[in-house]
């Protein structure tokens, strides 16, 4: 449809803290709430989640457990939300 913006989540950074892999992205999408409830659909812990905006930008973090377990909630939370592919946002693997 012609003038959808489509919705997106754009890697930002990741760091250990507190023996968890914290994630942080931008992203357009306007409810950040929809992400948190598709990281626990796909298995996440979802832990200390927080969403805010920033110089225009939604902003989310969330931490998972290290490893590939994590980043694969963190991919398929985004792709339910987004639709976006791993490969789309490849700095966290797939």
């Amino acid at each position: 449809m012609a003038g959808t913006v489509r919705e997106t989540a754009t890697f930002v950074a990741s760091w250990i803290e507190a023996g968890l892999r914290r994630y942080r992205f931008h992203t357009n999408v306007a409810d950040k709430n929809r992400f948190v409830h598709a990281f626990q659909n796909c298995g996440g812990i979802t832990n200390n989640w927080q969403a805010w905006e920033e110089n225009g930008h939604g902003v989310f973090d969330n931490s998972e457990v290290v490893g590939v377990l994590g980043a694969r909630v963190i991919s398929c939370g985004i792709n339910a939300v987004t639709g976006q592919s791993c490969h789309e946002i490849s700095e966290i693997g797939c």
